[in-house]
């Protein structure tokens, strides 16, 4: 999405030599393509099977529970970047300023041995926004311009959240999403002023960065679906499917079976002949773009249809 109209100050900076941009037209988010997964990655520099956030939520197969969330600290299996400064250059700063809320606790210290930033921010919580827990952008702005005249933190990791609740809430083509990406850039360019006028800016590396993308799934009455959120739980019961757990997260619906071992590294022929029907049916939903396995399936393509190959 970014254009001389959606994003007229990163073009600017991408396009003019007196920023010396390198821009990445490829860059891919590791799948799945969710938050708390591709935060992870970008603050450890290593995929999901290695850091263990796997997703934004989770069957817990030892629990009753639909869903658990992956968003803690401890739950993360190698050392984050704010660990390892800590732990190798103590006398660097680091800030993380989160729009999000579940962010802040990702990158919190744990009993795990993780170190949180020097300075940690998170949302505020007004009486309106309390349930969505983030931050407007520009309130997410003040306190990084705020943290970098008062710390000067070496490292500062920020997340803008205003263009995922958007394309959430509207879809990724809608106005309200548009008008959040231009809010982004503006934001950006605030910052980057900020630190030409305080004398950082020639000292400065600057990454901006999607932590994954958006397809847009319009409404569809004729197929029973008036809104742009996929129930795929639904459709299992429609076609009499037990034994399958749903776990949803944000566009993405992770598929689990019950009474599997979770330590198990194949699916048994009968497993392996329910979730083919499971992925033939997902497959048929309007919206749905890609299912995958976790585990190679013999009764569908061996490890054809495995993320790890789909997606190495």
């Amino acid at each position: 999405k970014v254009s001389h109209q959606l994003t007229p100050f990163i073009w600017e900076i991408i396009h003019s030599s007196q920023y010396k941009a390198t821009y990445y037209q490829q860059a891919r988010a590791v799948m799945p393509s969710l938050t708390n997964p591709n935060h992870v990655s970008i603050m450890t520099g290593v995929y999901p099977q290695a850091h263990g956030i796997t997703s934004n939520y989770y069957w817990d197969r030892y629990s009753e529970r639909p869903s658990q969330p992956l968003s803690h600290s401890e739950q993360i299996e190698v050392e984050t970047l704010f660990t390892l400064i800590e732990k190798e250059e103590a006398q660097l700063v680091t800030a993380g300023i989160f729009g999000k809320a579940k962010l802040a606790e990702l990158f919190m210290a744990g009993k795990s041995g993780q170190k949180k930033p020097d300075y940690l921010w998170q949302y505020r919580q007004y009486l309106f926004l309390e349930l969505l827990k983030f931050s407007w952008d520009k309130k997410t702005l003040d306190q990084v311009i705020e943290t970098v005249a008062q710390k000067d933190p070496d490292l500062i990791f920020v997340n803008l959240a205003d263009l995922d609740r958007f394309s959430h809430f509207y879809g990724p083509d809608s106005e309200k999403a548009r008008e959040a990406i231009l809010t982004v850039d503006s934001q950006i360019k605030r910052l980057v002023e900020f630190l030409k006028e305080r004398g950082k800016w020639e000292n400065t590396v600057l990454i901006i960065t999607a932590d994954h993308g958006f397809g847009s799934v319009e409404p569809d009455p004729k197929n029973n679906r008036p809104y742009t959120v996929i129930n795929f739980g639904k459709e299992l019961r429609k076609n009499g499917f037990n034994g399958i757990v749903p776990v949803s997260n944000g566009g993405i619906e992770l598929l689990y079976i019950r009474g599997m071992d979770a330590e198990a590294n194949h699916l048994t022929p009968a497993q392996a002949k329910k979730l083919e029907a499971v992925r033939t049916i997902a497959l048929h939903q309007p919206g749905v773009a890609e299912a995958f396995y976790r585990l190679p399936n013999i009764a569908d393509g061996g490890d054809k249809y495995t993320l790890i190959k789909a997606y190495p």
